[in-house]
């Protein structure tokens, strides 16, 4: 059992890695209108879904927004979700800086 749980966690691990790698190229190929618009969502989404409440009491938009970032698997671990959502955010204002500057 436990050594289940410990595979679990690494598999976790690994495809949240995928995640944010997946996501560092998606940004780095788009355009800064496309940057912007990504940042909205992620901020929308960080002011206004609550993780430790659930999926059955987000908005169709914040679903919409879990669903288009594959967030929806991480919604079981709140920490881990606001930490995959706040480097989202983080990754791509620093994409946003690097192309205004």
């Amino acid at each position: 059992m436990e050594k289940q749980n410990i595979q679990n966690t690494a598999n976790k691990l690994f495809n949240r890695n995928d995640l944010v790698q997946n996501f560092i190229n998606e940004i780095k190929v788009s355009s800064i209108d496309q940057i912007k618009l990504e940042l909205d969502k992620l901020n929308y989404l960080a002011l206004n879904y609550d993780p430790y409440q659930g999926v059955d009491f987000a908005s169709d938009e914040e679903k919409n927004i879990l669903n288009n970032y594959k967030l929806m698997d991480y919604l079981d671990n709140p920490f881990d979700f606001t930490n995959i959502l706040l480097q989202f955010i983080d990754l791509a204002q620093e994409e946003q800086s690097k192309r205004l500057q």
